[in-house]
């Protein structure tokens, strides 16, 4: 099945520039797999996860060797490598080569085979943990946010966080009540401008095709090299944009190409802090990144933040406490509501949250 969103930075007024996306369905695990090959075969399911486990060792030992492995009628799996900027060849060393990813080239047997792949249109779709009408959710809500100042959403994995922001956002509209943004229903407002004073940075960074410095600037192309200069240097993504061979004129893929993931969100929030919307929203924007990279990127929020209306969404309860409100949410309920320091006193379920990852 098939979903054509607006793509992150898109005005939703144009036509013809949509993009058709591959709705995600049930991951096939190791032990499904092994009993579907044992259903169809002469082998029992302990044969098949046997072969299997001596297949994965002998893929991984090959890779590790820098040997590619070809399967017949699947592809070609090959390990690349990375090294930071070198122009002089004499300066190369071993030592600074390391493993960057294992990368996957698809036969053309494969490519005929997947050709005849059907698609439907996703508009009825809707994965199970999803949002149904007949399930009421964030009922009974009443929060006032004066300017400048900082909400948490935090609560357990399919609570009701992301929910939150997509009615920020108009994303879907509300069933009953009213979300008003400086003194404006939402709903009286067109979605592209509620959403141009609204920057947001998500756990997925979303780049496209073309240099470092047009995804810096996607959401302000008539920014200038010092505006993109000074939002990159905000953001600690001068340092390593400099290192790249080509710069601010370094041309990445969709994928960013060579960028550590971390690399990838420090353009996301450059792109936010060169256009410096009045609210801004943080949905898990660190939880898949190295400690250091996200001290940094903490760090970049915090300078971002400074005098805006903030969401953040976090699973990480350590990055939350200084926020002025922190709703908890809980099966799509606001359950509790106040700072750190009122809702710990309280020993309910935040206090529980907190004390469980702290004791970790």
């Amino acid at each position: 099945m098939y979903i054509n969103p607006h793509s992150p930075g898109q005005k939703e007024e144009e036509e013809g520039v949509l993009h058709a996306r591959i709705v995600e369905g049930q991951v096939l695990r190791f032990e499904k797999l092994c009993e579907r090959i044992a259903d169809r075969s002469s082998f029992n399911e302990g044969e098949v996860k046997g072969m299997m486990s001596l297949f994965k060792e002998e893929l991984v030992r090959s890779l590790k060797d820098g040997d590619p492995v070809e399967i017949e009628g699947i592809g070609l799996f090959y390990p690349t490598a990375k090294c930071p900027p070198i122009r002089n060849p004499k300066e190369i060393r071993a030592e600074s080569i390391h493993f960057s990813k294992v990368a996957f080239r698809a036969c053309k047997e494969l490519k005929k085979e997947m050709s005849s792949m059907h698609f439907e249109r996703a508009t009825d779709y809707r994965k199970p943990d999803a949002y149904t009408p007949e399930q009421r959710l964030i009922e009974d809500l009443n929060l006032t946010v004066r300017p400048g100042r900082r909400v948490a959403i935090v609560g357990p994995t399919g609570c009701g966080k992301t929910t939150m922001i997509n009615l920020l956002m108009r994303f879907y509209d509300l069933d009953s009540g009213e979300i008003h943004v400086d003194g404006h229903e939402t709903r009286r407002l067109t979605r592209r401008s509620l959403r141009e004073n609204i920057g947001m940075v998500l756990q997925d960074t979303w780049l496209s095709a073309g240099t470092i410095r047009e995804n810096i600037a996607m959401g302000k192309p008539d920014a200038t090299d010092e505006e993109i200069i000074a939002a990159a240097k905000a953001s600690h993504a001068h340092s390593f944009i400099k290192r790249l061979p080509d710069g601010y004129n370094t041309v990445i893929s969709e994928s960013g190409g060579q960028l550590s993931q971390g690399q990838k969100q420090l353009l996301c929030i450059a792109r936010v802090m060169l256009c410096l919307p009045p609210m801004l929203i943080l949905d898990e924007a660190t939880s898949s990144i190295d400690t250091r990279t996200e001290l940094k990127i903490q760090e970049a929020f915090a300078r971002m933040m400074q005098g805006r209306t903030s969401f953040i969404v976090a699973h990480r309860l350590s990055t939350i406490q200084s926020a002025d409100v922190i709703l908890v949410m809980k099966d799509g309920h606001v359950i509790e509501q106040g700072n750190h320091e009122s809702l710990l006193a309280k020993g309910g379920f935040y206090a529980t949250l907190y004390q469980s990852q702290f004791a970790q």
